[in-house]
């Protein structure tokens, strides 16, 4: 049987770890090359990025929306 403070600390240590995209739009921006930075980046570092792959339009606004609900684009 856990104790209660085996839950508490997973859950603390699950909060540290950036949120990630949903694995669809992972498999996506890996197949269109493009390598995303750790941590928060701005809309407009992220349209550099999204502007050289060979993404649809309606690709990039998911992955702007997935990355925006996951808390990781700035402004």
């Amino acid at each position: 049987m856990t104790t209660p403070h085996f839950f508490r600390l997973t859950a603390d240590a699950d909060r540290s770890a950036p949120p990630a995209l949903p694995p669809q739009l992972s498999r996506i921006v890996a197949r269109a090359g493009v390598t995303l930075p750790d941590g928060k980046m701005s809309v407009p570092e992220l349209d550099k990025l999204l502007a050289a792959s060979s993404l649809t339009t309606v690709q990039k606004i998911d992955i702007k929306g997935a990355l925006a609900r996951a808390g990781r684009l700035v402004g």
